[in-house]
């Protein structure tokens, strides 16, 4: 049998709150900056950034791409459910809805053809053809939610660095679309990080194209690690899992190693983000630990998937 991976390997008692700390940034931020989400969490998480990227890796199958500028963490979806949009929030605190969904992808497939500045006005003669075509969507410059909508996607990918402006208003365009313009600065190296598929577009028929799936080609002992790694996951994104929702795969490598009779790799795989777990004698298997130990949107998971269930 292969040896279970342990994560923080070599790390002094000393430094292994430092790393914690940095490695719960990692998990709680979709993009850190050196203005994101504060100033000194990039610095921070870059001192451990090569043995994050490593342990990441290796428990979670998860990808973490470090630069001097940034720092993000690709995930592997596991199941698709509504907690996932919770990042994509405009200033006013509103959830983007489908059409400014569709709106930031169409915006980030503009700007890979676009060089370093580009105006509003170019933004939308460049993407408004697209939506167009697409059946439910369009554009049109005379339809206030229409331009609402651009707004908030500029404002999103403003506030994590994407976009930089630099002369005008995008308010000043949405109440005037014939006079009011913005001239915005592009950082390719962040957009590029923003939208990083795990799969081609093209070969998509939809969302779930997106989602993990078992290779069942591959070895049984491939097959086991593959499953400890999805069950890490899950532990990691929903603080409260319940046992009789996993799938035979999954509980197949884990429940005797993890629940009954020692922690191993789920301890090994918790111990970066301090966050114990157990086995609660009604199913649910609760992560516990310092505050921000699992991903942002996992605290409104814990509501929704636990009412009516007490």
């Amino acid at each position: 049998m292969m040896a279970e991976p342990i994560a923080a390997r070599g790390i002094p008692p000393s430094d292994l709150g430092s790393y914690q700390h940095a490695v719960r940034l990692v998990l709680t931020n979709d993009l850190i900056t050196a203005a994101r989400p504060r100033a000194g969490a990039l610095a921070a998480v870059l001192r451990w950034a090569d043995l994050i990227a490593k342990d990441v890796a290796e428990l979670l199958g998860y990808t973490l791409i470090a630069t001097a500028h940034q720092v993000r963490l690709v995930r592997r979806l596991d199941t698709v459910d509504a907690t996932q949009r919770l990042v994509f929030v405009a200033r006013s605190g509103r959830p983007f809805d489908r059409r400014r969904l569709a709106y930031l992808c169409l915006v980030l497939a503009v700007f890979q053809r676009s060089r370093v500045e580009i105006s509003l006005a170019d933004i939308v003669r460049a993407f408004a053809p697209t939506a167009n075509a697409i059946d439910s969507l369009g554009f049109e410059a005379t339809i206030t939610e229409h331009k609402r909508a651009v707004v908030d996607v500029l404002d999103w990918l403003s506030d994590h660095g994407a976009l930089r402006l630099s002369d005008g208003s995008a308010e000043n365009w949405a109440h005037d679309s014939e006079h009011g313009d913005a001239l915005y600065d592009i950082d390719h190296d962040i957009c590029a990080s923003l939208f990083r598929p795990t799969r081609p577009i093209q070969q998509l028929s939809g969302g779930a194209g997106l989602l993990d799936v078992p290779d069942i080609a591959a070895k049984r002992s491939a097959q086991r690690e593959a499953a400890a790694r999805r069950a890490r996951r899950l532990l990691l994104e929903y603080p409260v899992l319940y046992y009789a929702t996993l799938d035979a795969e999954t509980t197949a490598g884990s429940p005797g190693s993890w629940w009954s009779g020692g922690p191993r790799a789920l301890c090994s795989s918790t111990r970066p983000a301090g966050s114990p777990t157990g086995r609660s004698p009604a199913g649910a298997v609760p992560l516990t630990g310092p505050p921000g130990c699992c991903s942002r949107r996992s605290r409104t998971c814990w509501k929704t998937r636990t009412r009516g269930r007490q």
